[in-house]
């Protein structure tokens, strides 16, 4: 991750510590979809969007995540 995004491995580390503690991500890496709702509703909200706001599962596809999870003997 340090590399990736030229962190300083300390600053790295400390992130993941705080994001793993927090339980920020879930912890097979699915996607919120309710969290993804909320986003997509405030920035409707916050660019006075007269559109409807579309659902979440248009913008998520999690036959990745599954086929990563059956790969390494994960059921998810």
């Amino acid at each position: 991750m340090a590399k990736e995004i030229q962190l300083k491995p300390d600053h790295a580390r400390r992130g993941w510590e705080y994001y793993a503690a927090n339980r920020i991500w879930h912890p097979s890496a699915e996607v919120n979809i309710e969290g993804l709702k909320t986003t997509l509703q405030l920035y409707a909200e916050h660019s006075q969007s007269k559109k409807p706001v579309p659902n979440p599962l248009k913008y998520v596809d999690q036959s990745y995540l599954k086929e990563a999870l059956k790969k390494l003997g994960i059921s998810g």
